[in-house]
């Protein structure tokens, strides 16, 4: 899973016809390679689990989860002790750290290499290293090229990829090799069932009754209903609580620390959101439906309500009907890519009339 990728340096003397190369290491993991290794949660009796930095799982209520699921487990602080660890949305920010490198092919650093010694230079470098060395690219510095090229006539640049790396510091390298040999589960996996089965699912008449207290001007009504959402059942809530962010998202963005706590924040790690960005268009209502497979007949039904009865919708990415008060419109098809592919075909809501 980690990858050590040759840093090199280069010192030149042209007088003395002598190259000195100096190797430094950079430890470099694939986060695509961590996220394959993602699978469903099914502890066995006894087993521990490690949460990473970075999840949004409040103590108290994953610790109801276990129970709630008929989980034998426990949570541990110590990684070696673990047989699970919980991946978060913010994990890989927690444990890693990003920076741009110039990196070069291998070979074609073997064969600049080979024409320096054609020329007559002595090579000093660590050849017991570099002969260990077995991926593909190098890390050179920006100057690679213009350096080589004061010592090879004629020099031909090679081409050098600008690329963003993540790497961990040495002394995690024991934390990340444990790590990638413990199960691997996302906090997704757990996080659409925080609440457990008993939680209140958000239906038409809750939908209404929250809608009414985040229009209010009190703060307080406006708490409540932020925290009746975050102890929703989720899933079950989805396309109501999809509805509320579409509407109330600059309410609830002005709720400061409310916006932020641990339950809340739980909620919104579950509807890909973010304390810095609340808004779901409703384009954004149906890439979430469709991403956890929730954009069924009923729910398309509760969106069409909400959104194309009025024939008044605008936002940034649609827009349906405005304006035709003319017209009686019976029905209206939803031709879109995600419902096509969530039902096999296109979705015709039938317009109610006269509250029928």
């Amino acid at each position: 899973m980690i990858s050590t990728l040759l840093h090199v340096s280069i010192e030149t003397s042209v007088i003395d016809k002598t190259v000195d190369i100096y190797f430094t290491d950079l430890k470099v993991i694939s986060k695509k390679k961590i996220k394959s290794k993602l699978e469903p949660f099914n502890p066995q009796k006894g087993e521990k689990i490690f949460i990473t930095k970075g999840c949004c799982l409040p103590r108290v209520k994953i610790k109801n989860y276990y129970d709630n699921q008929g989980f034998n487990v426990s949570n541990t602080n110590d990684i070696d002790k673990a047989d699970y660890c919980i991946i978060g949305q913010d994990t890989f920010q927690e444990y890693l750290y990003y920076r741009w490198y110039y990196l070069a092919k291998t070979n074609d650093f073997i064969e600049i290499l080979q024409q320096i010694k054609d020329l007559d230079y002595e090579i000093r470098m660590d050849e017991e290293v570099f002969n260990s060395y077995n991926l593909s690219s190098i890390l050179v510095e920006s100057s690679f090229n213009t350096d080589i090229d004061h010592i090879i006539p004629n020099y031909e640049y090679k081409e050098l990829d600008y690329k963003r790396l993540e790497y961990i510091k040495d002394n995690d390298e024991d934390f990340f090799n444990s790590f990638y040999e413990k199960k691997l589960i996302s906090e997704s996996e757990i996080l659409k069932n925080i609440n457990g089965d008993d939680a209140a699912v958000i239906d038409k008449e809750r939908y209404e009754v929250l809608s009414n207290m985040l229009s209010s001007s009190d703060e307080d009504n406006i708490t409540l209903a932020m925290e009746i959402m975050a102890n929703s059942h989720y899933s079950k809530s989805i396309i109501y609580l999809n509805l509320l962010f579409y509407k109330y998202a600059h309410t609830i963005d002005n709720m400061g620390k409310h916006k932020r706590h641990v339950n809340f924040k739980s909620l919104l790690r579950y509807m890909n959101l973010t304390p810095g960005d609340l808004h779901i268009s409703c384009e954004g209502v149906i890439k979430n439906l469709y991403s956890r497979n929730k954009l069924n007949t009923d729910n398309l039904n509760i969106y069409c309500k909400e959104f194309i009865q009025s024939l008044s919708l605008r936002d940034d990415n649609s827009y349906y009907g405005g304006g035709l008060n003319f017209v009686e419109i019976d029905e209206i098809t939803l031709d879109h890519e995600l419902v096509e592919k969530a039902l096999g075909n296109s979705f015709t809501y039938k317009i109610e009339k006269n509250g029928n």
